[in-house]
């Protein structure tokens, strides 16, 4: 909707606007092993993977960030068989503009390295 009218001023303030900060990462590795059933590690790894992005993020490096429900959707893919680097590839890339060598892409798949 927002894509193509501005939400009316009428409606906006019918909203509460919260802003959170990510859980702290042992408690989201945690969530994603309970969640997705997937292996500690595996869950360490995307969860590291996922810090690096946000702190580029913060640091205005990138133009997005990795939320909580995209490392549960990579967690999901790792419980359903996929090796972790490409659940990360299929599940984050898609966000960023670039090529695999050159780009926002290229930033993000440099922090699949460490996987």
């Amino acid at each position: 909707y927002t894509g193509t009218s501005v939400l009316d001023m009428a409606l906006v303030n019918r909203f509460f606007n919260l802003e959170l900060n990510y859980m702290p990462g042992e408690q989201e590795e945690k969530v994603l092993c309970k969640r997705c059933g997937i292996k500690s590690e595996d869950a360490k790894n995307i969860v590291k993977v996922a810090g690096t992005v946000r702190n580029l993020f913060a640091k205005g490096e990138l133009s997005a960030s990795v939320s909580t429900r995209e490392t549960i959707a990579v967690a999901e893919l790792v419980g359903d068989g996929f090796p972790v680097y490409q659940a990360l590839e299929l599940t984050l890339l898609p966000q960023f503009e670039g090529t695999d060598t050159d780009g926002e892409r290229s930033v993000v798949r440099s922090c699949f390295m460490a996987v």
